[in-house]
């Protein structure tokens, strides 16, 4: 029950952590594209960059974070037991050695499934985002 309640803990955390950043924002000032502005209608680019921005945010980077920390959580505390069972029987206590290769097998993989699902997501949003400013006529400088 204790593994479970890690683990648990573990995905509730990745969620929490993911939300704080999942979008793309508007702000001007926080871009991930440049334009020239001298070649640029920007009043033009401002409405493109809101329309283009609100079709990259379709992708929930904090749901694909949530999504990878429940995978990596179960894999890891999977992973753990097996490799844990084993150290612990050489300790003359398996179940032992399963219990604690599990919870710290689950929180590995929990955290790293998140940090992985997530960073994937924020690629995707930033590659739809110039996709479609560069489907828009607009010469992308990054």
């Amino acid at each position: 029950m204790e593994i479970a309640r890690r683990l648990l803990c573990t995905a509730a955390i990745a969620l929490a952590v993911s939300g704080c950043a999942s979008q793309i924002t508007r702000d001007p000032g926080a871009r991930p594209t440049l334009v020239d502005p001298k070649l640029t209608d920007m009043a033009a680019y401002e409405r493109d960059y809101g329309e283009c921005v609100a079709l990259a945010n379709q992708t929930d980077a904090g749901q694909s974070a949530g999504s990878g920390a429940a995978g990596g959580a179960v894999a890891g505390a999977v992973v753990g037991a097996l490799i844990g069972a084993v150290i612990g029987h050489a300790f003359n206590d398996t179940a032992a050695g399963a219990r604690y290769g599990a919870a710290l097998g689950g929180l590995e993989g929990g955290t790293a499934g998140a940090a992985g699902a997530y960073g994937a997501a924020r690629v995707d949003q930033e590659t739809a985002l110039r996709n479609c400013l560069r489907g828009r006529g607009y010469a992308l400088i990054r």
